[in-house]
């Protein structure tokens, strides 16, 4: 299938239009900024001459050019030191999951964890404002099935379909995906689509083909305010009939759609889930559509179905803390899910506290990969990259990140001066962050966006949180799951990751992950 054509987002040249604006406002003055005198009042000189005022403008547009020559060049220095060492991709890429597995160190399996505990897991509801559900299935979706399996789902939602996004590209894919709405809204199903504001320039012609076939969409704007001007509504959900839910990195469009993992599209991971959880997915979707609109009733009925299913849950055991010391007993672990939210403007960080959770208890083996790698700026991420680094730092543990490096630049949409100043900034605050430490950061030799969390081989996270500084402004969501079965689905996923990547920093004897020559062959062709 041809690439698309290349585009700068919407968001990106939003924030290059208000910065240029800001330059020509300020060369463009008739009077110089007021200068604070001793006394504490301002001067502003009077007015100067055309021909003062032309020089003035001539000396800030070489400021200017300066500024940005500077920035250039220590761009590429850093980005030169940053990517020493690394090697570009040989030959096509590894596709077989057992080679790949066989590469690798075993994942660790426990009897015996403190993720085990009632107590660990009430401490999580108290910190994080969740819950752990049980009865749950649960099967991941990786790049282009988690479309396949929604293009099934819309065809058959008999009552409600609901969805959120934050980009929606109106490209074949999201036309596909209107057309999906717009078929369900015909049979009668209640459409309800939320997507955030930065991007709605790309979706509107989707957009406005389902509002006239009467799928209700609304936009999140907290992101176009003036003072702010980025994105924030970040969740990806998708519910049917309050039965059936999928969540995870994924938005809408072809790159997301068609991606196989090893191409120009975007490597993403979603997971679909039956059960309790799904309840509490459709109330974050109520609690979102409440947040954009608080004087719409029209969701009333809905939430009385989800309280009668969630009185049917509470009745066959499936919730209610009374349960957690047998549902985490051994031989009763399977389908245990908690779905956590939230919504930083409301001070709220519970992915944040529930990841760092989890790492703290962590024993031996914690992975996890995300589009973007900022372990500094705030006490959140600082907290979690320290979490990370005290688990590499014992004996027999060890930590792998991997995020997106100089193979950036060959994904579908992305320019390659954008792509080549976006990588490097990634790898160096990933390098930095975690210097002289014995955290592993990996390179992907495609594009990832998946957002995945693995923890010793006993819960698995799944949802819409990069490990950087979106998760201090972004309404962000996430499964923890702990079912053997999906856990060990995600470790074969994360082994062919692994195996097709790069590692940063080529600290020795920590290269266990690179597959050996003589024991992995790759295939000569990506599926």
């Amino acid at each position: 299938m041809p690439r698309t054509k290349r585009h700068i987002p919407t968001k990106m040249l939003a924030a290059g239009f208000m910065t240029a604006m800001a330059a020509c406002i300020l060369a463009m003055g008739g009077t110089e900024p007021s200068d604070s005198s001793g006394d504490g009042t301002t001067t502003s000189p009077g007015p100067r001459s055309q021909e003062d005022g032309a020089m003035a403008i001539k000396e800030r547009w070489k400021k200017v050019a300066l500024a940005v020559q500077n920035w250039s060049r220590e761009r590429d220095e850093r980005a030169e030191f940053i990517l020493r060492g690394l090697e570009a991709p040989m030959g096509p890429p590894i596709l077989d999951p057992v080679l790949a597995m066989e590469s690798i160190e075993p994942f660790p399996r426990f009897d015996d964890h403190p993720y085990y505990t009632a107590r660990f897991q009430e401490e999580l509801d108290e910190a994080t404002e969740s819950r752990l559900t049980a009865g749950n299935k649960a099967r991941l979706l990786p790049n282009h099935t988690s479309w396949e399996t929604k293009r099934v789902l819309m065809a058959q939602a008999r009552e409600t379909l609901f969805a959120t996004t934050m980009v929606y590209h109106c490209d074949e894919g999201g036309e596909a995906f209107a057309q999906g709405m717009i078929d369900a809204a015909r049979r009668g199903v209640d459409t309800r689509l939320i997507v955030d504001g930065i991007y709605i320039p790309a979706a509107q012609p989707c957009l406005h083909r389902m509002r006239e076939a009467g799928v209700d969409v609304r936009v999140s704007f907290r992101s176009l305010r003036p003072d702010k001007l980025d994105w924030e509504m970040h969740e990806k959900l998708f519910i049917v009939d309050a039965t059936i839910g999928i969540t995870g990195g994924q938005n809408v469009g072809r790159k997301y759609q068609d991606a196989s993992g090893f191409d120009a599209n975007y490597r993403d991971t979603d997971i679909r889930l039956e059960g309790p959880v799904v309840r509490d997915m459709a109330r974050r979707f109520v609690q979102l559509w409440e947040m954009i609109d608080p004087e719409d009733a029209s969701l009333e009925p809905y939430s009385r179905k989800l309280d009668d299913l969630e009185r049917q849950d509470r009745q066959r055991g499936l919730t209610g803390r009374e349960n957690y010391d047998r549902w985490l007993a051994p031989g009763q672990r399977r389908g245990l899910c908690r779905f956590v939210a939230q919504d930083p403007h409301l001070g709220t960080f519970h992915v944040w506290t529930a990841y760092q959770r989890y790492v703290e208890a962590a024993l031996e083996r914690v992975l996890l990969t995300s589009y973007a790698l900022d372990p500094n700026g705030s006490p959140r991420q600082e907290a979690l990259r320290d979490a990370l680094i005290a688990l590499s730092r014992r004996p027999g543990a060890r930590v792998d990140i991997i995020t997106n490096g100089p193979w950036f630049g060959s994904a579908v949409t992305v320019p390659p001066w954008i792509a080549k100043a976006r990588s490097t900034n990634i790898l160096a605050r990933s390098y930095q962050g975690f210097q002289d430490t014995p955290v592993r950061i990996r390179t992907y030799h495609y594009f990832t966006h998946a957002k995945q969390y693995y923890f010793d081989g006993i819960a698995a996270g799944v949802g819409s949180f990069n490990f950087d500084a979106s998760g201090n402004r972004c309404q962000e969501s996430v499964v923890i799951v702990m079912d053997p079965d999906l856990v060990r689905e995600l470790e074969a996923l994360f082994a062919l990751d692994l195996v097709n990547s790069t590692l940063l920093t080529d600290t020795e004897g920590l290269s266990a992950y690179d597959p050996p020559a003589t024991t992995v062959s790759r295939s000569s062709e990506a599926d």
